[in-house]
């Protein structure tokens, strides 16, 4: 199926609420890191993962280190070089056509105190289902990130709804998305931060971008600028609303969490 407007606006969210905690909460660190052997599930592919989730990808982020390359036994090489295929920045791996050996790779690069990330689950899961680790500061770990688990805090979006409005004759209709944030933190203050940052997004326009990243978010090769894409006159959010649920027991932590539902409109024949 090709991609339709729902996933380009859906995924063009995703990036400027990336963009916009990231830059304006100055919400990541910089540091240095040692990629360790993870499982792939590509044949072929050697995949190496760093102790943290959600490396900066975004050059136009100030004051961040967006890494292009790796340190391959003391060697800087990049993508396309040494067997180096991708970097996949959300997730703090990367990928070789070749196994190295021997393969002590590592980086400088920021890492993201707060990650966005896209879910279809039910809330309910999400909050008590869902592994969650804290985001260390300091290399503290010599294995990778394991498989399907969020470093806090984390804000997952989910699609719940839309409307088609008539507008204008001729075709033209405002369709009406409603999307909500569901945010995890186990810091009260850092979740009313987040929670801060997104409420001030109301009315608010965000550009429709098609970054340089390949479906499963990894970058090949060419850099990935927020700013220099995010040039046209896009969807607006009209409204923003927020709801705290403090305190939500799990089995074995405590967190906060709070829902924040967006109103997103845009005009467009269809």
């Amino acid at each position: 199926m090709k991609v339709h407007f729902d996933h380009q606006l859906f995924s063009s969210f995703r990036l400027f609420l990336d963009h916009r905690i990231t830059q304006s909460g100055q919400a990541f660190f910089n540091t240095t890191g040692r990629f360790y052997p993870a499982p792939s599930s590509r044949s072929g592919v050697y995949t190496y993962a760093c102790p943290y989730m959600g490396l900066v990808n975004d050059t136009s982020i100030n004051g961040a280190t967006v890494i292009s390359g790796v340190n391959l036994n003391g060697i800087p090489i990049n993508i396309g070089t040494s067997g180096l295929q991708e970097i996949n920045h959300y997730k703090g791996t990367v990928s070789f056509s070749s196994q190295p050996s021997p393969a002590n790779i590592t980086a400088n690069f920021s890492v993201k105190e707060v990650n966005v990330e896209t879910s279809t689950a039910k809330e309910d899961q999400l909050v008590f289902e869902t592994k969650f680790f804290p985001q260390p500061k300091y290399s503290q770990q010599f294995t990778g990130i394991p498989q399907n688990s969020y470093p806090l805090p984390v804000v997952f979006l989910k699609m719940r709804g839309s409307d088609m409005i008539p507008f204008s004759i001729g075709g033209a209709d405002l369709d009406e998305k409603r999307i909500r944030a569901v945010v995890v933190s186990d810091n009260e203050f850092v979740l009313d931060g987040i929670c801060g940052i997104l409420k001030d997004t109301h009315y608010r326009r965000f550009s429709l971008v098609n970054p340089p990243l390949t479906f499963r978010g990894a970058n090949t090769g060419q850099l990935y600028n927020y700013d220099s894409l995010a040039t046209g006159v896009g969807p607006l959010i009209k409204n923003v609303s927020v709801s705290y649920i403090a305190n939500a027991d799990g089995i074995h932590n405590s967190y906060n969490v709070a829902f924040v539902d967006f109103k997103i409109n845009h005009v467009r024949d269809h």
